[in-house]
């Protein structure tokens, strides 16, 4: 298996705002296409910082990489993109590269994903919710209190702290991870577990959000800084402050 996947594995090397760089990548997909019979569907995962995520949406389209013109045989290959989150800094910034990306890629053909959400346990909720009779009758306002959601981890900052100068933990967890997780929690049984009504019942969870008027009461801020990580000392471990 592993000889079969790696004769299909090429490297290709440059700078994001190299346009040439991106003519030598569509050379090698054209050749993978001749040599392997992909056919002209392209998927592209766009695992780079967020700053970079227009320039290289722009540097696909001018290379032709993002064209899914029909081919000779009178189909119509398919092109997508997969943008890891955070999706932009805040709402502005996220509207900008959106109508960034759609200018390159059709709607249905954006995948804004969430890593988070592949973990067994985030989708085990569902499960758990709307398909286990002993939990399913009792999960509601009536016999919960509160529910509270904690993302534990026991490792440092290491090697995350240039990443986390420019995005931020809350960027990188609460708005996308915890979020997602709350939504799940809370939301109503949808119609079915097709993405457009999962969609809708988050959204509602999501509209109902009120944030606290005393913020400093309502929240406790933390940073990170020097402490142990198992039984190794580490510069920089989480603290909770307040």
């Amino acid at each position: 298996m592993w000889r079969q996947l790696k004769e299909g594995i090429r490297f290709v090397q440059g700078d994001f705002d190299d346009a040439s760089a991106f003519q030598q990548l569509k050379q090698t997909i054209d050749q993978l296409d001749a040599e392997r019979g992909t056919m002209g569907n392209h998927a592209f995962y766009l695992s780079i910082p967020p700053r970079f995520f227009p320039l290289v949406t722009e540097q696909l389209r001018d290379s032709g990489l993002a064209e899914d013109t029909v081919d000779a045989n009178g189909e119509r290959p398919w092109r997508r993109v997969v943008i890891e989150k955070p999706f932009g800094s805040d709402l502005t910034t996220a509207r900008e590269l959106n109508a960034v990306v759609e200018t390159v890629f059709e709607p249905d053909s954006v995948f804004r994903i969430d890593h988070y959400l592949g973990k067994e346990t985030v989708q085990n909720l569902l499960t758990l919710r709307f398909a286990n009779q002993m939990y399913e009758p009792l999960w509601n306002s009536n016999y919960v209190d509160h529910v509270q959601i904690t993302m534990a981890e026991d490792i440092g900052v290491a090697g995350r702290a240039g990443y986390y100068d420019g995005i931020g933990a809350a960027r990188d967890v609460i708005q996308n991870h915890l979020l997602q997780l709350l939504a799940l929690t809370a939301m109503e049984e949808p119609v079915s577990f097709k993405a457009r009504d999962l969609r809708a019942e988050k959204e509602k969870v999501l509209s109902a959000v009120r944030i606290p008027e005393d913020l400093g009461a309502g929240t406790a801020r933390g940073q990170y800084s020097g402490g142990w990580q198992g039984a190794r000392r580490s510069s920089a471990s989480w603290r909770r402050a307040g």
